[in-house]
């Protein structure tokens, strides 16, 4: 790689220089292929280096060992434990480092290369392999999952985490994607496998695998009595503190990973794992240590001072940092023995032990291209000819497969040849007179003697680098785990609102049967068979709001009859305006130019393939030369606005049409501001002006804009609702692009309505429509869906505790001390007055600003643009900042009493951080002695389990009802809503629109029929069979609810068939009474399709009703009855003569008869 070798002598210490942070790793490489058989250490500046290090290494020294050990995640003495994933990383590479049988690269961050940790010894002793056929007793291996800091849960979803049912055990290991399911066979392990953590289905088999902790800190009887001891020694018996009463009994205390030295005998460190031959920092290395001690000092002092004013319950006896961190005379002795090769950045010519490298910088394309007025891949052109001129390999590194494919296209439609490259041997091999072109995330190119390296980020502007995400959905795993909760209020469709008060097993002569439990009006209760459980939906989150019905009254019917009309109303509307825009036509608009790829590849971000399916549809809606309707749906953050940018492009710049025109219209001046900057950055270098139309604009400037909107002369406008009044004219508008459309007034979107039918329409929606809702839609707006994060997006780290002045005052000047801006939110007005006296005591220095939603606009709109220009540090505000800000320095939010907020709502405030490159965090407070609902506890936890990015799509539609979803057609439906209920409505909704669409005339019958998509009237059925999912096979009721209303939704025998197996993979053999469950659901689809309302089954006879007594086709059944000795009642009914006394086998033969009919009743 350089013409010199970089060969390490034994105890050498050697400064290479000159080495730019960028050129950093391709000189780790250099020393690693020199020395092909030694043990490396590296240590990175931080957790974002970390984190992208080993694809980055991988691509030059391919098959070499590289282990990455991150630090923690948490601060020193915080109250809060390292998050799973990196308490699952570090357990994994410490074991990797120790199993490990050649040569390791470990790479490291100086936070955790400082750190003691479980002794290496232990961790061997406490790692354990299982093999098909071991004998092991189930509740004993149970145990041990817990000491090693598993957490028992009812559904495994993520690395450590356990559940049990009966002889079945999944766990997922640390730092693993998937699943693994162990069956017991009493206390022999039958079968391992292998399962997906989604969808909960196993594959392959395995024969055997390793069990590792999941926590530095093991609970077992040795380090419990080693805890006691070290904590009485150095605070003394406190039986107040609550640290050492959970660790006593074996609990595991948040945040017991602080007093991790307490737990044993000695500490290790990374030293005590691995003989390193060389290690290798930056010449900043020792004046970071002493940074970071005296941090650690500072925290530790915090603590301290803190203990004269606590509560009980928030003792913190802090370990003094000596016990938890190397000091600084015994880190110098054990790098003593070591080679160090230190890397620096300056020159250095005054010492013998110097490696010279050549590393150049490479020109300033971007400037030079805007300085000679040419294009990018000119200027790009000629350097390339100019270095294979001077025999030179030149290698373009890529952020992503689709960057590689974009900029290989640009290249080549400018006649330069390239190579893809997917390893550095294949560079060696490389022509001269061929570009290689590979995906490394390079920030920044550099030159070398033979090589030269070109980034991404040179040619195109600043990047942020991707890192690798396991990211995963969890729609499957809500969908099971939310169902109905006890004491919340739910809607039968005949019988209106009731409260779930349960899951009851009722048992007449020996036959059980699981019946939903509902209470109405006056203490009448209802019971549901669990078979029947889609005739409840639920009713959403203001269960204190409304009234219960009455059993046997008529207030539910006549207020859904009312309903049904309002909403075959707001369908019609619906209907009309698609109608009225799909008779229009408007101009098309084709890519054609070459600048179109140019914009495209500045976009700082690689697109997800939601981003891109949702471009690819606009940019057909706009070929088509039909009025696009089209609305772009996303969760906070995930590329709604890049979506807009690239309309916004396609009809500015299009080539056949006279200086066509673009509205951006949001709801307040700060968006608009926002935007206005945003497309300013993206537009720039090309043909475009854009123009910004607010209350903050100057009144000259807007008689200016107004001038040249008419004229034509302003291709881009961007402003609040001012754009739609009547006195602003057009030249030429052709596309408006609305965002968050539902925080319009009534006039706003009255005025938007008149727009409709002319021009192209894109409306862009944080608030995710739920997926009945989204059907309802199906033919009137277009839509589409962004569901999945920029795959570069850094997760926030999430902290849930109670308050803790020490935490909230070190959060706040950790954002603070490295240039970012704060959010700090309550759920009320009147807690802002307390919260700002606390905070002026905690932080003076801090500039904090208060805002809330009863201020004037005008007042609001001025503080949140002082915020933004950088006048204040911390905005102290109630949930206005919910949506809509969009500030990349923002990377701490703290929200006060998180117990109040809905799930919907934590959510969308945690979006307000983390937009950028740099870490953001989130900490959601709640009071120290409060005891927390069921509801706010669950909450809270899918807040913690939602560390990473993904989920909140589907999140957010589950908790729609809290935040509301906008109006249809301008008319107020939550009213409505409030009627029926969020789920009902949406589905009566979309059957009106349906019906409509099909040209039918709905009537209260067909309504009753279809409401939920299908022949919704319930067959009732006496088999007398029990019916259940006992509690023996599903233990958590909410589980067992999730099931019954997963079952529900089956819609043919084949997904029964692919239930019933997902079922038996994951709890086990079914039940006989779960098998009873999945007959009569297959049973209830020959129902649907027959017509039949009722089956009574006994010993001598099946009887058979018809819903209304219509049978379909009566003559030819008619004729079956003739041939196969059925009878036909005189009411109506059919009487099969099914006489077998065993309940089961009778349920068979009935299924086989009612086959039969299928020929010739089907409806």
């Amino acid at each position: 790689m350089f013409q010199k070798n970089l060969f390490i002598q034994n105890n050498q210490q050697l400064i290479c220089c000159p080495v730019a942070s960028n050129a950093s790793n391709c000189v780790l490489a250099a020393i690693s292929i020199d020395n092909p058989t030694k043990n490396i250490l590296y240590i990175v500046n931080d957790e974002v280096e970390l984190s992208s290090i080993v694809k980055e290494l991988n691509f030059f020294i391919a098959g070499t060992k590289i282990i990455t050990l991150p630090g923690w995640d948490s601060l020193p003495y915080d109250r809060v434990s390292p998050s799973k994933i990196v308490s699952n990383s570090r357990i994994q590479a410490l074991y990797s480092i120790v199993a490990a049988e050649n040569r390791v690269i470990l790479v490291t961050t100086l936070n955790s290369m400082i750190q003691y940790t479980v002794p290496p010894e232990m961790l061997i002793d406490m790692s354990f392999s299982i093999r098909q056929g071991l004998e092991l007793k189930r509740d004993d291996f149970i145990d041990r999952l817990l000491e090693y800091g598993f957490l028992k849960v009812s559904i495994t979803s993520e690395a450590g985490e356990f559940s049990v049912r009966g002889s079945i055990i999944d766990i997922c290991l640390p730092n693993e994607e998937q699943g693994i399911r162990l069956d017991f066979f009493g206390n022999t392990i039958e079968s391992i496998k292998v399962f997906d953590l989604i969808t909960q289905k196993s594959d392959k088999i395995l024969k055997e695998i390793t069990i590792l902790p999941v926590s530095e800190v093991i609970l077992n009887s040795t380090s419990i009595k080693n805890f006691t001891q070290n904590y009485l020694k150095l605070f003394g018996i406190n039986k107040s503190d609550l640290l050492y009463e959970a660790t006593l009994t074996g609990q595991r205390y948040i945040g017991v990973e602080h007093w991790l030295p307490l737990f044993y005998k000695d500490v290790a460190t990374i030293f005590d794992y691995l003989k390193f031959d060389i290690v290798i920092h930056d010449s900043n290395f020792w004046t970071a240590y002493e940074e970071r001690k005296n941090l650690i000092h500072e925290y530790y002092t915090a603590r301290l001072e803190s203990i004269k004013n606590v509560m009980k319950d928030m003792i913190y006896n802090a370990v003094p940092p000596e016990l938890v961190w190397i000091n600084k005379t015994e880190l110098e002795s054990k790098l003593l023995s070591k080679s160090v090769v230190i890397l620096d950045q300056f020159l250095h010519t005054d010492s013998k032990n110097v490696f010279t490298l050549f590393i150049n910088k490479l020109p300033n394309f971007l400037l030079q291209a805007r300085v000679e007025e040419k294009p990018i891949y000119d200027i790009l052109h000629s350097y390339i000819k100019a270095i294979q001129l001077s025999n030179k390999k030149l290698i373009i590194c890529c952020t992503t497969e689709g960057s590689r494919q974009r900029i290989s296209h640009i290249l080549q439609s400018n006649n330069i040849t390239i190579c893809n490259i997917e390893l550095w041997s294949q560079v060696q091999k490389l022509d001269v007179n061929i570009v290689g072109i590979t995906v490394y995330p390079l920030s920044q190119g550099f030159e070398l003697e033979k090589y030269v390296l070109i980034s991404e980020q040179d040619l195109l502007g600043e990047r942020i680098r991707p890192r690798r995400n396991s990211r995963k959905r969890l729609e499957n795993i809500i969908n099971e785990t939310v169902s109905f909760a006890v004491d919340e209020l739910v809607v039968h469709r005949d019988y209106g609102i009731g409260r779930f008060i349960g899951l009851e097993t009722v048992d007449v002569l020996g036959i059980k049967h699981d019946f939903l439990s509902l209470v109405y009006e006056g203490g009448d209760k209802l019971y549901i068979p669990v078979e029947n459980i889609e005739l409840l939906s639920r009713y959403g989150s203001d269960n204190e709001a409304s009234v219960l019905d009455k059993l046997g009254g008529t207030s539910w019917q006549i207020r859904k009859s009312r309903l049904q009309n309002r909403i075959k109303l707001a369908a019609e509307e619906l209907l009309k305006t698609a109608a009225e825009r799909e008779l229009k036509t408007v101009d098309s608009f084709n890519i054609t130019s070459g600048m179109y790829d140019e914009f495209c590849a500045k976009f700082p971000y690689p697109e997800t393939d939601d981003q891109l399916s949702a471009i690819r549809e606009i940019e057909e809606d706009l070929s088509l030369g039909k009025p696009m309707d089209r609305l772009v749906c996303g969760d906070v953050g995930f590329g709604k606005t890049e979506v807009a940018l690239r309309a916004a492009f396609i009809v500015a710049l299009a080539e056949n049409i006279v200086k066509p025109q673009v509205a951006v219209i949001v709801p307040s001046t700060l968006l608009a501001r926002q935007h206005y900057l945003t497309f300013k950055e993206r537009f720039a270098g090309f043909p475009i002006k854009i123009a910004l139309l607010s209350r903050m604009v100057p009144e000259k400037e807007i008689t200016l804009v107004k001038h040249d909107l008419a004229e034509g002369n302003i291709n881009i406008i961007i402003g609040t609702h001012a754009i739609l009044n009547k006195n602003i004219e057009f030249k030429n508008l052709q596309l408006i692009i609305i965002d968050e459309e539902h925080h319009f007034g009534v006039a706003q979107k009255e005025r938007l309505k008149q727009l409709r039918a002319d021009v192209h329409i894109l409306t862009l929606s944080a608030t995710p429509i739920p997926r009945t809702l989204q059907m309802s839609l199906v033919g009137i707006k277009k839509l589409s869906l962004i569901a999945t994060p920029p795959i570069d997006r850094i997760a926030v780290r999430t902290f849930i505790m109670p308050f803790d002045s020490v935490v909230i005052k070190e959060a706040i000047l950790r954002e603070y001390n490295r240039g970012g801006k704060i959010f700090y939110v309550c759920p009320k007005i009147a807690d802002l007055t307390e919260i700002h006296n606390i905070l002026k005591d905690l932080v003076p220095e801090i500039r904090m600003v208060v805002a809330h939603g009863q201020m004037p606009a005008s007042r609001l709109d001025d503080i949140m643009n002082a915020f933004c220009n950088n006048e204040y540090d911390l905005l102290l505000s109630t949930s206005i900042v919910e949506s809509g800000l969009d500030i990349a320095s923002a990377n701490t939010i703290i929200v006060h009493r998180a117990d109040i907020f809905g799930l919907a709502q934590l959510y969308q405030l945690r979006g307000r951080v983390g937009r950028g490159k740099i870490r953001a965090y989130a900490y959601l407070t709640l009071p120290p002695k409060k005891i927390l609902s069921k509801i706010a506890l669950a909450r809270l936890e899918v807040m913690q389990t939602l560390d990473s990015l993904g989920a909140g799509f589907s999140l957010a539609s589950y908790d729609m009802d809290l935040r509301g979803f906008g109006n249809l057609v301008g008319e107020e439906q939550s009213g409505h809503i409030k009627e029926v209920g969020v789920e009902l409505y949406q589905d009566m909704l979309k059957e009106a629109v349906e019906a409509l669409i099909q040209d039918k005339n709905i009537t209260k019958s067909e309504l009753d029929k279809n409401e939920s998509g299908s022949n919704t009237f319930v067959p009732q059925m006496n088999l007398g069979l029990s019916v259940l999912i006992p509690e023996s096979y599903i233990p958590d009721l909410s589980l067992r609810l999730g099931i019954y209303k997963r079952a529900s939704t089956l819609e043919n025998e084949q997904e029964i068939e692919e239930f019933a197996l997902g079922l038996i993979d994951r709890f086990g053999d079914l039940p006989n009474e779960v098998e009873h469950l999945l007959t009569i659901l297959k049973l209830k689809q020959l129902c649907y399709k027959f017509n039949i309302e009722k089956i009574d089954s006994g010993p001598q006879a099946v009887v058979i009703a018809f819903k209304d007594n219509i049978c379909h086709n009566p003559e030819e059944l008619l004729n079956y009855i003739r041939k196969n000795q059925i009878k036909l009642r005189a009411d109506q009914k059919l009487l099969l003569p099914i006489k077998i006394n065993d309940a089961e086998e009778r349920l068979k033969q009935l299924i086989i008869k009612l086959k039969e009919l299928s020929s010739i009743i089907t409806i």
